[in-house]
């Protein structure tokens, strides 16, 4: 015992020392290796401070343990998730700028002993928001191996799958049925937003895949404080404000969530559990809170634009102020909700869902189905339910209430393995009401398994509606260029992009061509005085321009396309 606590003292001792080290480079500027190596084992200190303030409980009390079989259940989720994602990533016409903006910055980045670890990326006008390295670095060795379209939806697949796996485990924890466990993941799997988003390689997966692993961690020190888990919850809170900004949520959740448990049920080992994983979330984030003061707040950045009281990116009708909240606030939460059921009402920042509502009116039936099963686990004092539907309730608001409108889908992603667990537990309801009054529970399990049955189909076919749907809706202009340049170019030619140089299309084009061209993007003048390229493109064309580039490049000839170039036009160079 007597060594244990020394072990423990030295260790928050080299916490502490290590903290304030990376905070000076921060504050000074001076990042290099070595503040990141002083990070890591400031993070390693403190699993052997859990350790030695929380003692490890035997094996056969952890409620948690994952069995042989689930195992094997959880590979062929696993399995089932790559290849939905895989369907639809390979959809010529399904994609988003941005999943090439931000594999552009993790392609970029420089070499490790030049990278700022706790800076945020990309350069501020590159992209709407700036985010710290995490997802970036994590996205880098798949990008580097493999920088094609497939390359970078291949990067975000480990969190997708990681999520589905949480889904399992928090479902089977709150419930103790793993029957609802496996019909929760499926569900979440196959509804048609997540199919349609999940394909897509942003960032917004790693942070929810961060965020649901906080929540299943809370709920599980909340039964049973094991170290290992106050530590993964430390970890991955932090890990949440290093990412995508809808999972800032977290820190107010949980703390909340934490109060009112101990004023249920205290317990002097939970608030120590609670405590540790706070510091360790607060020292992991540290050096980026420092960078954020000293700096760039990079942490409002996204708030600043899109909250509806004062975002930048809302037209002051639409602002929420004292004067109309009490009426527009009500509106907007209708608005909204009907999008959940009717086309043609949601979609913004190019994330058009197929202009598609969110839902089918049979997932919503079993949606309700869920919410009601959750209630009553409530009603029980299950406290765990009651976090799964706060957080989602509370998702729902900072998600879409309190940001622009129409409604922003792919905001609410971080929603959906909350929504997907109470479709499942609609599901898996037929199941459990037959066994509870019937003695052929096979019959109860066979209506489950046909709904699901039913689910994958009909949100597998909406799914594939949206994308087919955004063919109509999206500039596909890209997918022509990139046909050109492929057909008119070879590996190590390089192309100019005649339009203002933050252009996301030379990024796009770099991995639809796999990294083999080099794209150089600026206005008019700055591009007529680079080197002659094979191809040039021309954003917008106008007769000055065009006759710019003839007068630069008198042998370039116009590649004509009138029926998928509107916005554009290609020169090849001869």
């Amino acid at each position: 015992m007597q060594k244990n606590r020394i072990k423990t003292v030295l260790s928050v001792i080299l916490a502490v020392c290590c903290l304030a080290a990376v905070s000076v480079d921060v504050y000074q500027q001076s990042v290099s290796l070595r503040t990141l190596g002083a990070w890591i084992v400031l993070l390693g200190s403190f699993f052997f401070i859990t350790r030695g303030l929380l003692h490890k409980q035997p094996a056969s009390h952890h409620v948690s343990c994952v069995t042989k079989k689930e195992k094997i259940i959880l590979l062929l989720l696993g399995i089932e998730t790559l290849v939905s994602l895989w369907w639809f990533g390979i959809q010529p016409t399904h994609f988003h700028y941005d999943e090439f903006i931000t594999a552009t910055t993790s392609y970029t980045l420089p070499i490790f002993q030049k990278i700022n670890w706790f800076g945020v990326f990309p350069n501020i006008d590159e992209w709407v928001c700036q985010f710290p390295i995490l997802f970036h670095i994590l996205q880098y060795p798949f990008i580097r191996v493999f920088p094609t379209v497939m390359g970078v939806r291949m990067s975000t697949w480990p969190y997708t799958v990681g999520t589905v796996c949480i889904v399992y485990l928090m479902t089977r924890h709150i419930t103790k049925r793993k029957v609802l466990a496996f019909f929760a993941a499926n569900a979440f799997i196959f509804i048609a937003p997540q199919q349609y988003i999940g394909s897509l390689g942003l960032h917004f997966h790693a942070g929810i895949f961060f965020f649901m692993l906080s929540i299943y961690s809370f709920m599980k020190i909340s039964d049973e404080q094991r170290p290992l888990d106050v530590f993964v919850l430390g970890i991955s809170a932090a890990c949440c404000y290093l990412g995508y900004t809808a999972a800032y949520i977290i820190a107010p959740l949980l703390i909340m969530m934490g109060v009112i448990r101990m004023l249920l049920k205290p317990k002097k080992k939970l608030l120590i559990a609670y405590a540790i994983a706070s510091i360790i979330a607060l020292f992991a984030v540290t050096p980026w809170i420092i960078y954020a003061v000293r700096y760039n707040n990079f942490f409002l950045q996204r708030i600043n634009q899109i909250n509806v009281f004062t975002g930048t990116w809302i037209e002051s009708q639409n602002k929420v102020t004292i004067q109309n909240i009490t009426t527009l606030l009500p509106t907007r939460i209708l608005t909204i909700l009907s999008s959940f059921l009717r086309d043609n009402k949601s979609g913004v920042g190019e994330y058009f869902f197929g202009s598609m509502a969110l839902l089918d009116p049979f997932s919503v039936i079993l949606l309700c189905s869920g919410v009601v099963y959750f209630m009553i686990l409530i009603v029980r004092k299950k406290f765990n339910a009651f976090v799964l539907v706060t957080s989602m309730v509370l998702l729902f608001i900072t998600s879409t209430v309190l940001t622009q409108n129409p409604t922003p889908f792919h905001r609410l992603s971080i929603d959906f393995p909350f929504v997907g667990i109470c479709i499942g537990c609609g599901m898996g309801t037929m199941y459990i009401l037959w066994s509870k009054y019937s003695t052929l529970r096979t019959v109860g399990y066979a209506i489950s398994i046909l709904l699901l049955i039913a689910y994958i189909f009909v949100n597998t076919y909406r799914a594939g509606i949206m994308v087919e749907n955004d063919k109509t809706l999206r500039n596909m202009e890209s997918l022509s260029i990139a046909w050109y340049v492929k057909a008119y170019t070879h590996p190590g030619d390089s192309v100019q992009i005649i339009a203002f140089p933050q252009y996301h299309l030379g990024k796009e084009l770099f991995f639809r061509t796999n990294g083999t061209i080099r794209y150089i993007t600026d206005r008019t003048i700055e591009v007529m005085d680079m080197p002659e390229p094979q191809l040039i493109i021309v954003q917008y064309p106008n007769n000055e321009t065009l006759s710019a580039v003839k007068k630069r490049y008198p042998n370039a000839a116009r590649l004509y396309d009138p029926f998928t170039l509107h916005n554009h036009a290609v020169f090849i160079n001869q």
